[in-house]
């Protein structure tokens, strides 16, 4: 009798675990699923970087110029066109893309650094881009700022999700 109920117990114990694990492996397996086609989007807030809440999908994925496009015309109103302006972007052979910004008032070096850390964080979610060079230029069109960045560069600042 007392094995019976020895063995009752520990069957109990095995289903109780089991079903346990089983919820948290589905659960973590779910959570971990890549939306095909997606990206997050960051953004320059007063102390770091911000993650929009929803993700940014691609109208025309296949196109790594399209995608640039896409996403840059989004980036640039999560900007702000009162400090930095988005004026174009190029993109070479090697898919190294060059971007060039226009300092709409006062410099403000924090906000630069933060601008720098969202858009390569953006950014880089393309697979195909080797290097971004973001290029700052005043009114009269001189550059005052210009900086590349490879995927082992790496901005942080005040995001910890990335």
């Amino acid at each position: 009798m007392k094995r019976l109920v020895n063995l009752f117990l520990i069957m109990c114990m095995l289903v109780l675990l089991t079903g346990c694990g089983e919820e948290n492996a589905n659960t973590e397996f779910s959570a971990s699923i890549p939306e095909e086609n997606m990206v997050d989007i960051y953004y320059p807030a007063d102390k770091g970087i911000v993650k929009e809440r929803a993700a940014f999908q691609f109208k025309q994925p296949d196109s790594i110029v399209a995608s640039i496009e896409e996403l840059m015309l989004v980036l640039s109103d999560k900007l702000g066109n009162d400090r930095i302006e988005y004026i174009t972007y190029m993109i070479d052979a090697n898919n190294n893309v060059t971007l060039d910004f226009d300092l709409v008032s006062e410099y403000n070096k924090e906000y630069y650094l933060l601008a720098k850390a969202a858009i390569t964080s953006s950014l880089f979610q393309i697979s195909d881009i080797n290097f971004i060079t973001i290029r700052l230029s005043d009114d009269k069109g001189t550059v005052i700022a210009e900086e590349s960045f490879d995927r082992k560069s790496f901005y942080f600042y005040g995001y910890s999700g990335m």
